[in-house]
């Protein structure tokens, strides 16, 4: 849910995939702008340039900086649909889930699903091999465990995709913003600074 009340059904990889594409748009816009300020491509030191473009965007009544609605859109709400009730973990307590931890393609760290199964597989036939799943109840009740686990875990990799998606996105701006303020901003007009300031 976002801050104007709306709402949006999706799933965590669409939603992830949208906030990398902002971010590389962002990332792609302050890299544009280094290499332009580094050629001396950029000049507005008489500001007419700039000027006149700011004040024909705001005439036209639009948005005065599309990136700004790009960082506004990742200040969000979001619940997931997958959820779990909580079990009291009898034969899987101990496990050490911090193991399965793994970075992904893009630097997230999750909870990888091979190793998951893995370790709970190994668990299980532990348990098994100790005579301590001798009754049917006993072997719901691993199985129970086992669904638990799984699924909290599904549960915390989704929450870590969304959250690592927002930082980047984050990061993208302030590159942006460290970009434009440093390396931009003098060359702009004074009355410049103020209606990029209020964009």
């Amino acid at each position: 849910m976002y801050h104007d009340r709306s709402r949006v059904l999706t799933s965590v990889s669409t939603l992830r995939a949208s906030i990398d594409l902002r971010s590389r748009i962002l990332d792609l816009a302050a890299l544009d702008l280094h290499v332009s300020t580094n050629k001396g491509e950029v000049d507005w030191e008489d500001g007419m340039g700039m000027q006149m473009q700011m004040q024909s965007f705001r005439g036209m009544g639009q948005s005065q900086l599309r990136v700004i609605e790009f960082v506004d859109s990742l200040g969000f709400d979001w619940s997931d649909s997958l959820t779990t009730t909580p079990v009291n973990l009898k034969y899987l307590g101990s496990l050490n889930l911090d193991a399965c931890v793994r970075v992904d393609p893009t630097g997230c760290e999750v909870v990888d699903p091979s190793a998951l199964l893995s370790l709970l597989t190994s668990a299980c036939r532990s348990l098994y091999s100790q005579g301590r799943i001798t009754t049917t109840a006993q072997a719901e009740k691993l199985n129970a465990e086992t669904t638990y686990i799984l699924e909290s875990c599904a549960i915390e990799n989704h929450r870590r995709e969304v959250a690592f998606a927002v930082t980047i996105g984050y990061e993208a701006w302030r590159q942006l913003l460290d970009m434009t303020l440093t390396k931009c901003f003098h060359r702009l007009p004074h009355d410049g600074h103020q209606i990029l300031l209020h964009a």
